[in-house]
């Protein structure tokens, strides 16, 4: 008996040791007056994840990630990669944008992430550089209209690029896919997975909102190190201070909705909404920035397969193989504005340099017809995000600007072109039979851009709403370093911190992002 009562005991003190290595569900289950923690990470998204994984490679290291949606584990939709776009409103905040006065005053359905991994869970994986994948059924019949893509090389305008990654992105590519043995590799998989989960010092607070973030004590300079929050099933409230600093990767949207609701903004704003002000900071929530694009159509002499989904989910289930390993095709386009266009004559380049592209161009064959999404990466439309109340719990006021620079139309137009060029080109001869449309080389000027207007869609990167800036620099939200400026103890890592949308999907961004903020605050402590 003596020894089975050792044991119990060595078991209890074995389980008090690893109260912090666990995954709560709920607030509940929380004690946070018995529990202190080094890091406190708001936002389980890709910024957070890996800031989380990353500090708490430490041993010494005690950190909490607090993640407003539920887990990953588990989910069908997230998992299979063919599912993304049917992932439903459980994982995702559900915004809506207020009408765009770019886009004929339509409002927008913006699905933001609420799940652990955030958007890496959510979003359509182009990403990272892969050969066509395997474990597809190969075995179907040559068809040459459908494969000259391969001779796309004689386009003088858009050659094969094998290597997107060489620093000269233009040409047709290969998709980049986080995608690995089958499965969506989110970042809940890639960087909390395996046994981050299981370490001693790292809890993970699911379905839990943080609603603001408190200072900490009085002092000559603001510091911030408390959050407040909130439990989303039973409403429950507390707070949490991290003993070293407080880190918010809330994203483009959930950032400054919670700086906001805090009091740090612009004083006048803030005030016409009955929020008390802590900290003036005008940039807070503006310079909103964002990947948007529109669909052009082509008649195509093909014919369509359906996929029989039933067969190959049971397929998936079993050997992660088959069509429902693949998102969004295989191959994409990145193109250059000739320089010559006429709109440089009365805008300058946005682009970053020579290498960078101004328009993504992504295809989908539907047998007797062809899309083609072009996309803006290079938009000079500027977007807002506000709060409507003082109830941190209101949805923000997302405004995305959309159309709301001259350039934008322009290059709209220029990147149509570029694809009604490819598509008329030798490898698509006898394949491609007509272009439907929007014609910009047919249509009025201002047909086209009543049809751009009306069909415009984003492209989910958004970003700029909490900017990095010079140390010195009055503009922008935060220092080189990712701290909040004028505030002690508050850092931002996620995409309100990147102040242009890059010339690429956002998801490497941030995860770069965050890799060199983790290695800021290690050096800090």
């Amino acid at each position: 008996m003596g020894k089975l009562t050792g044991t119990l005991v060595g078991l209890i003190a074995l389980s008090a040791s690893l109260v912090h290595g666990r995954v709560l569900e709920d607030l509940e289950q929380l004690d946070s007056a018995k529990q202190s923690y080094d890091f406190v990470i708001v936002g389980g998204g890709i910024g957070g994840s890996t800031v989380a994984s990353r500090l708490s490679a430490n041993p010494r290291f005690n950190v909490l990630l607090i993640e407003a949606g539920p887990t990953n584990d588990g989910v069908t939709d997230i998992a299979v990669p063919a599912f993304f776009g049917r992932i439903n409103s459980t994982y995702s905040w559900g915004h809506v944008t207020t009408p765009q006065i770019g886009l004929n005053n339509r409002s927008l359905p913006y699905n933001q992430a609420r799940v652990l991994g955030g958007s890496s869970s959510h979003n359509g994986m182009n990403e990272k550089l892969v050969p066509p994948p395997g474990g597809r059924n190969a075995s179907g019949q040559y068809d040459p209209r459908f494969h000259a893509i391969k001779n796309a090389e004689q386009s003088e305008e858009i050659k094969f690029n094998l290597d997107v990654n060489s620093g000269k992105p233009s040409g047709l590519v290969w998709v980049q896919s986080t995608i690995g043995n089958g499965e969506r590799c989110s970042a809940a998989v890639g960087v909390l997975g395996g046994q981050v989960k299981e370490r001693p010092n790292l809890t993970i607070l699911l379905n839990t909102q943080a609603t603001r973030v408190l200072p900490s004590k009085k002092s000559r300079q603001l510091e911030i190190r408390t959050v407040e929050i909130v439990s989303i099933s039973s409403g429950k409230k507390t707070t949490v201070t991290a003993k070293k600093e407080l880190i918010v990767s809330a994203g483009a949207f959930g950032t400054p909705h919670l700086l906001l609701n805090s009091g740090i903004g612009d004083r006048k704003e803030l005030e016409d909404v009955k929020v008390k002000s802590i900290h003036h900071l005008p940039d807070v929530g503006k310079g909103l920035s964002d990947h948007f694009g529109f669909q052009l159509s082509l008649s195509a002499n093909g014919v369509v397969r359906p996929v029989d989904t039933v067969a190959a989910l049971a397929e998936w289930q079993t050997n992660r193989t088959g069509p429902l390993t693949e998102a969004l095709g295989h191959q994409l386009m990145f193109a250059r504005i000739p320089p010559d266009a006429p709109l440089f004559k009365e805008h300058r380049d946005p682009a970053a340099g020579a290498n960078s592209p101004h328009i993504e161009i992504i295809p989908f064959s539907l047998g007797t017809q062809v899309l083609a999404y072009v996309g803006l990466l290079t938009p000079k439309s500027r977007g807002t995000v506000k709060i409507a109340s003082n109830n941190p719990l209101d949805k923000p006021l997302i405004d995305l600007g959309y159309l709301t620079h001259p350039f934008d139309l322009l290059a709209f137009k220029e990147g149509a072109r570029i694809a009604k060029r490819w598509y008329e080109g030798p490898p698509y001869e006898g394949y491609i039979t007509g272009f439907l449309g929007p014609d910009p080389d047919t249509l009025p000027e201002k047909e086209f851009d009543d049809a751009l207007k009306a069909g415009a869609a984003t492209w989910w990167h958004p970003v700029g709403t909490a900017s990095i800036s010079p140390k010195g620099a009055k503009h922008g939200v935060l220092d080189p370093e990712l701290k909040v400026k004028g505030v002690k103890g508050l850092r931002v890592v996620d995409a309100s911190a990147i102040p242009y949308v890059p010339t690429a999907h956002t998801q490497a961004a941030v995860y770069v992002l965050a890799e060199r903020a983790s290695d800021l605050i290690k050096a800090s402590w």
